[in-house]
């Protein structure tokens, strides 16, 4: 099992995840090159920014996931190639970007390795919204359009989730027979989402969210320490300084497979650490100090992610004992064990607690 150093878990612990910075922390002074496309003079009211590494296969489906949007064309894609190769050698993926020809991509290769990519992708936009799409997931076709008409409904926005749907490169025939359609006609809910929701119940996701780009840049970007879970900290954060709304309804297609990082156990451990003292973090600032209260539910929260994270099917099973261990809590066995039971209480009354702050539905018809 892959372990961090004292300090190391020290320096998580002592983070302060909700601090303003400068955006780019993590990669200053490192190169990015605009190797293909050109903006545009019309300004559109989208740039999705699409990470990529050493995928074109994947990266292809992606992309065609993108330029098929329906009902909404405003949007221009920003393509940034992390691989690193030198700048003259024609890569696979340059190759795709070139073959696609495509008036809609711009196309960025970094010289240098970047850690915060969305850092550098947002900083190259011009629009007032972005969006992040990984080089492996796809939006689903009425993605932006559903989106769009609910950030020009409500002009006091910042943030806007939609929920996520898990598929797997299998499912990747049945998802185009499907036009990439993840919802059809029929009325959708969406709300604005309380502080509390939004960091504590996990409500919405931070990939395939629109988010209002000058608050992206205010807010600083990524945390600049490497945390494994930076977009929870994001979407956290916007939930805190910003207004943050929630459409309920999964339009961007989430791959599982072994490729991606959140397959790499040694990545799941450090996300572990850094996921429960975040969650101590957010208890304290939002709710305040409750010494019992916080530990129990906390250590409830790694100990049933860590529960989750064994039940996902990849090659790799996390040792719930060794993860307590490290962080520094008792471990609880909470599916047979009496303290196991309290503690699932507990969390049960917490949950019924963060109901109360649920903000009403509103309604959103999907067009045909």
């Amino acid at each position: 099992m892959a372990t961090l150093t004292e300090q190391e878990i020290e320096d998580i612990k002592k983070f302060d995840f909700f601090k303003i910075e400068k955006i780019g922390l993590l990669d200053e002074g490192k190169t990015t090159v605009k190797v293909y496309g050109e903006y545009k003079e019309h300004v559109p009211l989208v740039t999705i920014i699409v990470p990529t590494y050493k995928r074109p296969g994947m990266l292809k489906e992606t992309l065609s996931s993108i330029i098929n949007q329906k009902g909404f064309d405003d949007f221009e894609v920003i393509v940034l190639d992390n691989e690193c190769a030198p700048m003259d050698q024609m890569t696979e993926t340059n190759e795709l970007i070139v073959k696609l020809n495509n008036d809609k991509i711009v196309y960025y290769r970094n010289q240098d390795e970047i850690l915060a990519r969305e850092d550098r992708g947002i900083a190259l936009a011009r629009t007032e919204w972005v969006c992040v799409c990984h080089d492996d997931d796809m939006l689903a076709s009425n993605h932006m359009k559903i989106m769009t008409d609910i950030v020009s409904l409500h002009p006091e926005i910042d943030f806007l989730a939609c929920e996520l749907k898990s598929f797997t490169s299998k499912d990747i025939n049945a998802i185009k027979s499907a036009n990439y359609i993840a919802c059809r006609k029929g009325a959708a809910k969406y709300r604005k989402a309380d502080v509390r929701e939004g960091i504590f119940s996990r409500a919405g996701g931070w990939l395939g969210g629109f988010i209002r780009r000058s608050k992206y840049v205010e807010m600083g970007g990524m945390p600049s320490k490497e945390l494994g879970m930076g977009d929870m900290v994001m979407v956290s954060k916007f939930c805190y300084y910003y207004s943050y709304y929630l459409v309920r309804l999964p339009l961007y297609y989430y791959r599982r497979s072994e490729v991606q990082a959140s397959a790499d156990k040694s990545n799941q451990i450090s996300a572990c650490l850094a996921d429960y003292f975040f969650y101590r973090y957010a208890f304290e600032k939002i709710i305040g100090r409750h010494k019992i209260l916080d530990d129990i539910l906390c250590s409830y929260c790694i100990l049933s992610y860590v529960r989750r994270l064994n039940s996902l099917g990849w090659n790799f099973k996390i040792d719930p004992r060794e993860v307590s261990d490290m962080i520094g809590i008792k471990y609880v066995d909470i599916d047979n064990s009496a303290r196991g039971y309290l503690y699932s209480f507990i969390w049960k009354k917490w949950a019924m607690y963060l109901n109360h702050y649920k903000t009403e539905d509103m309604i959103y018809y999907i067009p045909e």
